[in-house]
């Protein structure tokens, strides 16, 4: 296929321009119906020239110069007249003419982060000492390896203060001990040989043993299940043994200081903690801004 010759045409690309322009026709024709929208009472002239100074106007907008991040700071908190060094996660630390000091932070998240370390360096026990108590108490645990001790602790106790007869009905293996048991006193009656008198006390003894750790197993599962599910309500609440103020005071009751702290930064704001001045947080050009004194 021959290709179209271009053409000679003197005048050819003398409107390329000509697309652009419709386009800008387009875009006046627009602005004049969202001015006729938003001003029904104008003219058509009137919307016209209203229409045209917006579009200059959003012209001249797009060609201006972006204002720095620096120039955008002291139109809003003053000139900058010092430079600090910074310490934590923060991008800069500045202060202005007044004497008022400020933090930045490019990324948020370094902000939060860095008020969550605050956070528990005010707790400087971990113990959530520095808390509002109902607020700390939410964050206090027991550890898995410490609820299995108080399981089998608390098993161990329920089998030893049980006597032989409780274990073996609690167990239902008391009609196969009290069978055996009769049936050593009928080959003592008999006067059967001393060691098949034995063989069936053993039996006897073995049994007892047995029913004792199944249901000290029994136990541990009952105790567990019930630490597992809630601690403080099953060790206050189901077996009274503290009452809710001595159970926080137990060594096996742990305090989570870093979740505490992250809760504390999401309830109050990372501004509530880093700016120590007024509380408030600024964004600004993408910056996150606290003031600290």
């Amino acid at each position: 296929m021959t290709p179209k010759m271009k053409s000679q045409n003197p005048n050819y690309g003398r409107y390329q321009g000509k697309p652009a322009r419709a386009t800008g026709q387009k875009r006046l024709r627009s602005q004049i119906l969202v001015e006729k929208h938003d001003h029904p009472q104008l003219s058509n002239s009137q919307a016209s020239v209203i229409a045209k100074q917006e579009i200059r106007k959003e012209e001249k907008q797009k060609k201006a110069k972006p204002k720095s991040f620096d120039s955008q700071f002291e139109e809003k908190f003053g000139k900058i007249n010092k430079e600090e060094k910074t310490y934590g996660r923060e991008s800069r630390r500045v202060e202005t003419d007044d004497g008022a000091e400020y933090i930045i932070y490019d990324d948020y998240k370094d902000a939060e982060l860095d008020a969550i370390d605050s956070v528990k360096e005010i707790d400087e026990n971990g113990d959530g000492s520095s808390y509002n108590k109902d607020f700390a108490d939410n964050y206090r645990y027991i550890s898995d390896m410490d609820k299995q001790f108080i399981a089998q602790d608390l098993a161990d106790g329920d089998v030893d203060n049980m006597d032989d007869d409780e274990i073996l009905e609690a167990t239902e293996n008391k009609e196969k001990y009290d069978d055996l048991e009769n049936k050593s006193s009928e080959l003592t009656a008999k006067d059967a040989s001393p060691e098949e008198i034995k063989k069936i006390e053993t039996e006897m003894e073995n049994l007892v043993d047995s029913s004792k750790e199944e249901l000290r197993d029994d136990k541990y599962d009952e105790h567990l299940a019930g630490l597992e599910k809630d601690p403080e309500g099953y060790l206050v609440d189901d077996l009274g043994l503290y009452s809710r103020e001595d159970y926080y005071k137990q060594s096996f009751v742990q305090f989570d200081s870093d979740e505490a702290a992250e809760a504390s930064v999401r309830t109050d704001g990372v501004g509530h903690t880093l700016a120590g001045y007024d509380g408030d947080e600024t964004e600004l050009d993408g910056k996150y801004i606290y003031r600290t004194n």
